[in-house]
């Protein structure tokens, strides 16, 4: 070796090579973008697998086909989304992202699945830019936001499509968050310097916090995080920072109101405190704390994830968990004023964990639902910051190259941790037979192991045990998962162990009206209507199902109509009841008066395929089958997913396209539609009546 290449070895091993922290950080701020394009392939390549779930009949479907503002990109629609709520929320700005799904996408979910994911990962991109901002490192920020990508549960707001309220809201409070920093760095130097105030940011600020607020009222708590910055990181706190707030208190406030009125006007909010035991001010307290204890560790180990908790006053986690819940809650509270001016990230990220939480613990209103995954959406912004902090703090504490790689390793090992669990619980939410069967699982000890409960199983465990009413309901929630599903036989076995429980509410009632019960069905449902449920909408076409079955047809229009009041009440579309209603008159032959009913089925519900088939159908029977072919073609061009929950199909379309085809001597037209109605269900009872025709008309012109 030369003198000249061993004296360069010798230098190159004096010289200290770069940390691999120091080697992220300098890759990352070569292109500002760089960090949000890694967290964005990240994100897809961990969430990817929900762009094929179906749907979870609970709520999405509503809010996606059942939503009658969305049938129509119209003014009127469009002034609807922004002044009304429906179904018990008030959120316009992620309305209007349904619109666009609409729009776009028609009946084809994985569309709606594709923008679902788009905005989590914009929102993700924004939470790492956020998070540069407070921590001023960019390998831990991108640790930090990654985290958050991966957290568990964010399962249920990603997997679950109901839930674009929550991750429409985290695209803008992200934004809001980020816009504020800008303004508070800009709005102090000018304060301390007697510069000009900066409107423009402070208009940017207020333009996502009001975006924030429309797509959930989750954000009305962004005045106050805003504040909290101010209490950490300003030198000093002025009138300015008072005054500032003012204008966006009171619009949070405003929309807090409207989400409030949605919800209280529909039912939504628990009036009746006998669902938890007739809760007092002691035992409430004492179910929130315990809460807050659970929220607190699935923040930073999201094991032992529910999609429902069955929340209980009694009997529900051992009194020291309500301790070590106010022992948390001190030190949250506590850590803050100590920490903001020794450590101010670290107070700025606790603040912005418990705030979110107070708009869901029900402190001062009651929600149906006391927990929930997706409550902890918002607050794990605080979690992950908490988090890659810490892992700051220790790479700051082993500054040399050996010292440092140790957070490295543990901050891989913690992201690592989180995919796995993210994995696990994604494979929960693929379906909603195995999701009811997991939450009915963890919520009682009669049920250990995985997979999906069965009629047989949970008969040879509850055998000689008593179950409670919360739970019955978990089992009714199971009977519909398997009947979407497409397994009716384990549905009519679930259904009939709630019947041998005497089990309330609408799953028995209307167990007693499929098993020729329709006066115990009534009783039922009557329950429901007068005590204004959530339910009562559903149980008042109940009702008028029954008194229809029961040949007393104006006591059934009586409850048709009555339900459908029920359901604009809550903003829902009148289609169901009018189905009942157009279902009675045709049974009655009143053809007619089945016309003019679907008239309004084509208002309510544009889409629904039944409103064009059943017109045809009428006019057949009124003697006008040309007309009547005309409706049936309509009907065909609808999409299949249009057919969803209408207990209609393009087979049954094709059938009667067929039929009348025959009755006009089209020739060519009947084969045709026979012929495909056929192939779309080569199992139809009419099978071999359709093929004699096929066969007796073989070669007619």
């Amino acid at each position: 070796m030369t003198p000249q290449k061993q004296k360069n070895k010798k230098f190159s091993a004096q010289r200290p090579q770069a940390s691999l922290q120091d080697r992220a950080a300098s890759w990352l701020a070569a292109g500002p973008w760089r960090g949000a394009a890694l967290l964005a392939v990240f994100t897809w390549l961990l969430w990817s697998r929900t762009l094929g779930f179906g749907l979870h009949y609970w709520d999405d479907s509503v809010y996606l086909f059942q939503d009658p503002r969305l049938d129509g990109l119209t003014l009127s629609h469009f002034w609807a989304v922004l002044s009304r709520p429906f179904f018990a929320n008030y959120h316009p700005v992620t309305t209007l992202t349904y619109f666009f799904d609409r729009a776009v996408w028609g009946q084809w979910l994985p569309g709606y699945r594709l923008t679902h994911l788009l905005f989590y990962s914009a929102g993700v991109a924004l939470t790492y830019e956020f998070f540069r901002r407070v921590l001023g490192d960019r390998p831990w920020a991108l640790f930090g936001a990654a985290l958050f990508s991966a957290h568990a549960v964010h399962v249920e707001p990603v997997a679950w499509l109901a839930c674009r309220k929550d991750i429409v809201c985290l695209l803008f409070y992200a934004a809001a968050l980020l816009a504020y920093e800008r303004y508070a760095a800009r709005a102090d130097s000018a304060e301390e310097n007697a510069g000009p105030w900066p409107w423009r940011d402070y208009l940017s600020v207020s333009l996502f916090t009001c975006l924030a607020l429309g797509a959930k009222g989750y954000a009305v708590i962004l005045p106050a995080a805003f504040l909290a910055r101010d209490l950490c990181f300003s030198p000093r706190i002025s009138r300015r920072h008072w005054l500032d707030k003012m204008p966006l208190l009171a619009l949070a406030v405003w929309l807090g109101l409207m989400t409030v009125w949605a919800q209280d006007d529909s039912s939504a909010l628990l009036k009746d405190m006998s669902v938890l035991g007739g809760l007092t001010f002691p035992g409430r307290l004492e179910v929130l704390l315990k809460i807050f204890a659970l929220y607190a560790g699935r923040s930073l180990a999201p094991l032992y994830l529910n999609a429902t908790y069955l929340v209980s006053s009694q009997g529900w986690y051992p009194g020291w968990v309500a301790l070590l819940g106010l022992a948390l809650f001190a030190a949250l509270f506590a850590g803050f004023f100590l920490l903001r001016r020794r450590s101010p990230a670290a107070a700025y990220a606790l603040a912005l964990f418990g705030l979110p939480l107070a708009t869901t613990m029900n402190t001062f209103f009651t929600l149906r639902i006391w927990m929930a995954d997706r409550y902890l959406f918002l607050p794990t912004l605080g979690s992950c910051l908490l988090l890659a902090l810490a892992g700051k703090a220790l790479r700051e504490k082993w500054p040399g190259r050996g010292g440092s790689g140790r957070p490295a390793k543990a901050a891989f090992a913690v992201l690592a941790l989180y995919c796995g669990l993210t994995a696990l619980r994604t494979n929960v939410w693929s379906s909603l037979v195995l999701l009811r069967s997991d939450s009915l699982r963890k919520n009682s000890n009669l049920l250990p192991g995985d997979g999906p409960v069965t009629a047989e199983e949970f008969l040879a465990r509850a055998k000689g045990r008593q179950v409670s009413v919360a739970f019955l309901d978990s089992v009714g929630a199971l009977a519909v998962a398997y009947e979407k599903e497409g397994n009716p036989g384990e549905a009519y076995a679930l259904r009939g162990i709630l019947k041998q429980a005497g089990q309330g509410g609408t799953g028995a009632a209307s167990g007693a009206l499929e098993a020729g019960r329709p006066l115990d069905a009534i009783a039922l449902f009557t329950a429901v209507v007068e005590k204004d449920e959530w339910e009562a909408p559903e149980a008042a076409k109940g009702i008028g199902d029954a008194y229809s079955k029961m040949a007393q047809p104006e006591n059934a229009r009586r409850w048709y109509r009555r339900s459908f009041g029920l359901h604009k009440k809550r903003g829902l579309s009148g289609a169901p009841p009018l189905v009942g209603e157009m279902a009675l008159e045709f049974n009655l032959k009143n053809y007619a008066r089945a016309l003019e009913i679907l008239g309004h089925l084509q208002k309510e519900a544009p889409g629904d395929p039944r409103g064009y088939f059943f017109e045809g159908r009428a006019l057949e029977e009124l003697g006008r089958p040309g007309e009547a072919y005309k409706k049936y073609e309509l009907t065909e061009r609808l999409p299949d997913s249009a057919f969803r929950d209408t207990q209609l199909t393009p087979a049954d379309v094709q059938r009667q396209l067929g039929s009348t085809a025959q009755k006009l001597g089209r020739m060519d037209e009947m084969r045709k539609h026979f012929s495909r109605s056929l192939r779309l269900n080569p199992n139809d009872p009419q099978r071999a009546a359709i093929e004699k025709i096929l066969e007796y008309f073989k070669g007619a012109r």
